[in-house]
């Protein structure tokens, strides 16, 4: 008698510690599953439409120059349009570049054009934070590159820009 006791509290601890544990499983597969989706529609919506973006303009030899007031419109309206999908970082720095057309507009020799995004700060943001999602998706990603490299590579583009920059303004062209 003592012995099915025992035999039937053994039985319901088991099936008790297995539904525990069926749950907790079952919850950090949702978990994991709603953060997946996450990441794909921040994705889609988001970094995949303004990568675009920024790399349309891009001259081959020339590489990434920067964007223009329409181009930072482009990408304030889909920032706009998905503002929970859109992370802090870049909202500081799409308001940065707002404040430096604004401030452009303010001044005397304003052409209709602005340099903006010279820093790259989007540009390393927006590829930074796209190659994260897409690996985290388990989409094709770019590994990590040397930074030296990227760091050299920018101060040759911002020479470049500006030795061009001196030859527009010395001809008047744009």
């Amino acid at each position: 008698m003592i012995e099915s006791v025992i035999g039937l509290l053994v039985a319901a601890v088991t099936i008790f510690i297995t539904n525990i544990f069926s749950y907790i499983f079952a919850m950090k597969k949702e978990v994991r599953i709603q953060s997946t989706s996450y990441k794909i529609e921040t994705l889609e919506k988001v970094y995949t439409p303004i990568y675009k973006i920024l790399i349309k303009d891009v001259v081959p030899g020339d590489g990434y120059e920067s964007i223009d007031d329409h181009q930072l419109d482009c990408i304030s309206k889909i920032a706009e349009e998905n503002i929970n999908l859109v992370d802090p970082k870049l909202d500081n720095i799409l308001w940065k570049l707002r404040e430096d057309v604004r401030y452009a507009h303010q001044e005397e020799g304003y052409n209709d054009f602005i340099y903006l995004d010279e820093d790259r700060m989007l540009l390393h943001h927006v590829e930074s934070y796209f190659n994260k999602l897409r690996k985290a998706v388990g989409l094709p990603y770019e590994k990590k590159i040397n930074k030296k490299i990227v760091f050299l590579s920018d101060l040759y583009y911002k020479a470049a820009r500006k030795f061009k920059r001196k030859i527009r303004n010395l001809y008047r062209v744009k």
